[in-house]
């Protein structure tokens, strides 16, 4: 026969649930959603012990069953029903063999109607056999352990009432207000509450308890992007650390229901995700002692807190649905620290330690020239230019456009080209019927290799424009020069989605913080048509916008070039330091979803960055003690000693279970996930499966125990 059990759940005495959670509720709807092991929950805390003891009664076997109620009917039933005359007590007795009128009639509008969905019977329409009961109750363990917080929600089963007992006396002795909730937040470690427990009782079981869109688009090497689905394995991608790893595994699971958008200050596209996606960020003080808003280590704010309670944050790894407007996402700088001061014409790979040889120009004219660039300060201004207003027929020029009022950009890039790659003479030429000036100069060498390296693909287009990887590795000084280039040329306007992420980058290598709004092709075309004269403009790419720019270091003087970073009060939102920016929570938005999530195992971090947030695997997996909230790598890291006595972990719902293999030390585990359930109906959504040969009268704790410590003939099940 299976045993279908219910192991973790929750009393009256806990905090968020039911007041109906008392032990013959449990019993009465266990045994009407054919639930033959059931959870008792909480006994640790005193009063729901007297509860267990006054209304259960042990089997000699590890187990508890519902005392004979003849002696006790007043405990078991509702008052209202004792004082009725009409009462009559041997109708509780149905406990034993009930039917399905009684269990209906016996708690009047508690008890769940015929033919309710998740309920179990069997082929004949029978209600299941009493329900046994098992001594199992929650702790939180909140402590500082290696200088980092740590809280790991930890199971606690037993065999025997006296073992509950006197864990509950040891852990007051040691100083546990268990009173406090059916929950309680105790001050020891995890590898504390293991001694205490098994000192007590050997035959315990100590368990630790307690996803992205498709078109997310994750940032890989050179801050090139792609959509999570079309990643592949081997490929590299951006981490929180602000460096490139690997992709071991791609997954992807249906997912139907409520999903998380957060959205930043400056980087306000933001993310959206499944709720138990973690996302690396800062849970932030809400109520400041000095000021009373929310402590950050803001320039305003630090002038006038006197407590500086932001001295002591750090960044964690914290769930979509934890996350509050006022809480800070962090995001890596990713300062390179391999620097490139020159590249080849002719090596595509662009090695810094280039040869000096000279090729030939071709042409009638044959000229040579020095195969090197110096990546200088005009170099980078330079190519600056060319992202916002160049281009190339790939073959024998090179051009730039500007407007008529642009005469000092134009008299610039003449005297940059002339510097940096020795051209002179270009033809410029004034368009009619338009307010632009044109700048061609011809050379084959030059043509093809901005063709080369400026743009994405073979598609030479302003949505294909790209920085070269070079750049993203040449001093600070160039990289400066370059985006004072391209923001003279296109005020921070690009519709290459590629060239948004690189200049992005740029800007947070030189310690500016840009407001980056997108305007998508869905937006563009509900606000009407848009017209030239006679022609219909229509959007077929989205166009990104560098609204402003905070600037947290100006070493290069590109604040003045910038004029609508200008305002009266020079305000900021959030901070920066030599790793990462700190991006506090505008908006919160929750919205439904139905389709496929995804999700990359990527090596050593474990995490990705997005375009506007770094997230970690939420599938590494993201239960029992590992998690934002403790921090732990391993099940060593938490128990020390008694590690080999850790024989299994819980989920939680959330738990992808493909996923939850991808940790070693889990082979030798059992993965439990559990209901946990704060009121009646909830009971039995997920249930743990014991295959046993025998009567369920002649279940045992000892058949739990071999179970789950040798992985054998127990099974975990959602409700469907």
């Amino acid at each position: 026969m299976q045993v279908i059990a219910d192991l973790q759940l929750h009393s009256k005495f806990s905090r968020a649930v039911s007041k109906e959670m008392t032990l013959l509720n449990l019993a009465l709807w266990a045994k009407k959603k054919g639930i033959g092991l059931i959870a008792t929950g909480d006994w640790t805390h005193p009063k729901w012990f007297m509860e267990i003891e006054r209304d259960l009664e042990e089997m000699g076997n590890g187990l508890l069953k519902i005392k004979d109620q003849k002696s006790n009917i007043k405990n078991i039933v509702p008052s209202a029903l004792v004082a009725n005359k009409d009462f009559d007590p041997t109708s509780v007795l149905s406990l034993i063999t009930p039917s399905a009128q009684s269990l209906r009639e016996s708690e009047a509008g508690q008890n769940p109607p015929d033919g309710e969905a998740g309920f179990v019977r069997s082929p004949q329409g029978m209600i299941s056999p009493n329900p046994l009961f098992l001594l199992a109750s929650e702790v939180s363990c909140i402590y500082t352990q290696g200088g980092k917080g740590r809280r790991v929600h930890t199971l606690i089963w037993v065999p025997s009432l006296e073992s509950a007992r006197k864990i509950n006396k040891e852990m007051t002795r040691q100083g546990c207000n268990l009173l406090s909730d059916g929950r309680p937040i105790i001050g020891l470690t995890s590898i504390q509450v293991a001694e205490l427990v098994f000192t007590i009782e050997p035959k315990a079981l100590v368990i630790p308890a307690h996803c992205l869109m498709p078109t997310s688009y994750i940032l890989q090497e050179d801050f090139h992007s792609k959509e999570i689905q079309n990643i592949k394995i081997g490929e590299s991608v951006l981490t929180h650390t602000g460096s490139f790893q690997k992709v071991t595994e791609v997954k992807k699971r249906a997912f139907s229901g409520d999903v998380i958008t957060i959205q930043p200050w400056y980087f306000r596209p933001g993310l959206t995700t499944t709720p138990e996606h973690p996302y690396y960020a800062i849970q932030t003080i809400k109520k400041c002692p000095s000021t009373g808003d929310i402590c950050r280590p803001s320039e305003s704010h630090r002038a006038i807190c006197k407590h500086k309670a932001y001295l002591g944050y750090s960044p964690k790894w914290i769930q979509a649905k934890d996350l509050t407007v006022g809480d800070v996402l962090v995001y890596p700088r990713s300062v390179s620290k391999k620097k490139v001061s020159q590249i080849s014409l002719i090596d595509d790979k662009n090695k810094s330690d280039v040869a000096k040889i000279t090729v030939s120009a071709g042409g009638s004219r044959g000229r040579t020239m020095d195969s090197r660039l110096m990546l200088t300060p005009e170099f980078g201004r330079l190519f600056g230019y060319y992202l916002a207003e160049g281009s190339t027929d790939g073959n024998n020029s090179f051009s730039f456009c500007f407007s008529k009022n642009e005469e000092e950009y134009v008299e610039d890039v003449i005297a940059l080209v002339q510097a940096v790659f020795h051209l002179d003479h270009p033809r410029i030429y004034l368009r009619h019927h338009a307010q632009s000036i044109e700048i061609t100069f011809y050379s084959k060498i030059h043509a093809e290799w901005f063709s080369r390296i400026a743009y994405t693909g073979s598609v030479r287009r302003a949505f294909s424009k790209c920085v070269p990887d070079f750049l993203l590795h040449a001093e600070p000084i160039v990289q400066g020069e370059c985006l004072r280039g391209w923001y003279r040329g296109d005020k921070g306007y690009t519709s290459s989605q590629t060239l948004m992420n690189q200049m992005k980058a740029i800007c947070l290598m030189l310690g500016i913080i840009p407001s980056i709004h997108i305007d998508t092709v869905a937006m563009h075309t509900k606000r009407g048509k848009h017209t030239i004269g006679k022609r219909i403009i229509y959007a077929t790419h989205a166009s990104y916008s560098f609204t402003n720019f905070a600037f947290f270091s100006d070493s290069l003087d590109l604040k003045k070039e910038i004029p609508r970073s200008q305002t009266k009060i020079d305000r900021k939102h959030g901070w920066i330091d030599d790793t990462h920016v700190y991006l506090p929570i505008k908006d919160i938005t929750i919205s439904s979803y139905d389709g496929e999530v995804y999700n990359l195992e990527v090596e050593h971090d474990h995490s990705y960055v997005a375009e506007f947030a770094a997230v970690h695997n939420c599938w590494t997996p993201w239960f029992a003690m590992y998690g934002s909230m403790s921090g732990f790598d391993s099940i060593s890291d938490a128990f020390g000693k008694y590690a080999d006595r850790i024989f299994a972990v819980e989920t939680g719902l959330s738990s992808n279970p493909s996923m939850n293999w991808c940790i070693p030390e889990l082979d030798s585990r059992t993965i439990l996930s559990f209901s946990d359930a704060h009121s009646l109906p909830k009971l039995g959504r997920e249930a743990t499966v014991f295959e046993y040969s025998g009567e369920l009268s002649d279940f045992s704790y000892q058949h739990i125990y071999e179970a789950i410590s040798r992985q054998q003939s127990v099974v975990s099940q959602a409700e469907s």
